[in-house]
């Protein structure tokens, strides 16, 4: 067995002695879980039934008294397995597990850690627990477990730096959110048919109390929506801002059973969802390589809604487009937290540490002439840097009580097209990630909301021109013209642009 950080190895022999030793050690734990003083009695009798019953080969194991025996007495021999790496036995042990496997492949031992956890963890070490991982998650293991310090498995891939193992999880998560859009594609053609039927434009602008003329020499658009049926049409022009220079195309997003880029002013045609090919799979990979595992929490510790008066201390108000509108204060504080996560070069070596205090045999034992190190090699301790900011943050908004369509629905129509326009992705990450629509008044909604962008610069986003659409027989604005349909690497230039990939990225976020 070769090893990452050392020319150490194991022979049978020591695979022996180290199934011997981790059954002790975990039998002890298991026991000190059950009962805080075990007597020395039922201590030694349970150990000799592990003992006995781990001798036994795989294929002597059967959906009988000692396999369900061994399951309900000793919590971590999943682990164990795992740990042994015996692929063999684990095969069989998923293959005659009773019906809560779910519990047991993802039930996490004293240390925090589920058995596909480890298993990655303890790549590491060994890149034979690879095939071990494959196996874990094709039975069910939960890829998106995290252990007791809030890391992902992806987290602990990236640190290792072992692409092998973060293009084996990200091959899974991209399968798994596959699935998931194409349940989501179903329920919102679902939902969009509850909804009513209508046209609204919304005026974006930006505006700045740092930088000078932002309002002027910025970046503003008008985008007109349509949602007819279970479809959605959405128009926009702004594609992009740099060096105060904007970006201009003639877009259209098209919901019509799949979401589809109109480009008008080059007359083409792109799928944003469909399948990653070959490359650009190894440039996603390539950018989660170059990324730094780093885990944000963003806490709310108080906020207040409030009507902003006039002089005369009414309620200041005005009419946007036909619609009456009053005028609120938003004050939040934001807790935001950022942890940095540092290497670890492998598993804890007081992983197996028992009640009494006392370390184990060491659990890696070298051949002669191939040890590297005079003494056991060191276990570096995860070094977590973290940076943490409270803010207190000020937004305005202007709200209507009678306006035809909830916040809610509004973010449900939003959901569907994001992912394929930043403005949108950016108003719906506030109104819905960070949580503003939950403090707004029941039933009122924001016909004028000003967004936070960057520090100093905010967008003000404004719905006008609502319509309501009684003909749902009219559907040619959905029709997909007759253009050139090229793939999103063309499209979109996936292998060149990292941010046109960061949809992707984001998988294992």
């Amino acid at each position: 067995m070769d090893f990452v950080d050392s020319d150490m190895s194991l022979s049978s022999a020591d695979w022996d002695w180290t199934m011997d030793e981790y059954a002790v050690v975990q039998q002890r734990n298991s026991l000190n879980i059950d009962s805080p003083s075990p007597s020395p009695t039922k201590q030694l009798s349970e150990t000799k039934l592990f003992d006995s019953l781990q001798v036994k080969s795989s294929s002597q194991l059967s959906f009988s008294k000692d396999l369900e025996e061994l399951i309900s007495t000793h919590k971590y021999y999943f682990h164990y397995l795992v740990f042994t790496c015996q692929i063999a036995s684990i095969s069989q042990f998923l293959h005659l597990c009773p019906l809560n496997l779910d519990i047991i492949i993802n039930y996490q031992d004293h240390q925090g850690n589920s058995p596909l956890f480890l298993a990655i963890k303890l790549c590491s070490i060994s890149r034979e627990y690879l095939s071990l991982v494959r196996i874990l998650i094709e039975h069910g293991a939960d890829i998106h477990q995290k252990d007791v310090n809030g890391w992902t498995m992806i987290d602990e891939a990236v640190s290792q730096k072992n692409r092998e193992l973060v293009s084996v999880l990200f091959e899974y998560l991209y399968i798994e959110k596959l699935i998931s859009w194409e349940k989501n594609r179903k329920t919102a053609q679902t939902f969009l048919t509850a909804l009513p039927n209508f046209y609204v434009e919304i005026k974006w602008e930006f505006s700045s109390n740092v930088i000078p003329l932002v309002s002027k020499i910025g970046p503003h658009d008008t985008c007109k929506l349509w949602k007819i049926g279970d479809k959605l049409r959405f128009d926009s022009t702004l594609v992009g801002w740099k060096n105060f220079r904007c970006k201009r195309r003639n877009i259209s997003l098209i919901f019509d059973e799949e979401l589809y880029i109109v480009n008008h002013s080059k007359k083409i045609i792109v799928n944003p969802l469909e399948k990653l090919d070959n490359d650009e799979t190894n440039e996603v990979i390539n950018d989660i390589m170059s990324s730094e595992p780093v885990q944000g929490n963003l806490s709310l510790l108080g906020h207040s809604v409030t009507e902003v008066n006039n002089w005369r201390g009414n309620a200041k108000n005005k009419t946007i487009g036909k619609w009456k509108a009053f005028k609120h204060k938003i004050q939040f504080r934001t807790h935001v937290t950022v942890v940095k996560k540092g290497k670890r070069a492998e598993v804890p070596k007081d992983y197996f540490k028992d009640e009494t205090g006392k370390l184990p045999k060491p659990i890696f034992k070298a051949k002669r002439g191939k040890r590297r190190h005079k003494t056991q090699p060191t276990f570096k301790k995860i070094q977590e840097n973290a940076v943490s900011n409270v803010k207190n943050n000020t937004v305005f908004c202007w709200l209507c009580y009678n306006f035809p369509i909830k916040i809610s629905e509004l973010l449900s129509v939003l959901e569907v097209i994001k992912s394929a326009n930043k403005s949108l992705e950016r108003l719906y990450e506030f109104l819905e990630n960070e949580g503003i629509a939950t403090l707004l008044p029941e039933n009122s909604f924001p016909i004028k909301i000003e967004v936070p962008i960057t520090l100093g610069i905010t967008a003000k986003a404004t719905f006008l021109n609502f319509v309501e659409i009684n003909d749902n027989t009219n559907f040619s604005m959905f029709e997909i013209p007759d253009y050139t349909r090229v793939s999103r690497r063309i499209g979109q230039k996936t292998l060149t642009s990292p941010k046109k990939r960061l949809l992707f990225t984001n998988l294992v976020a």
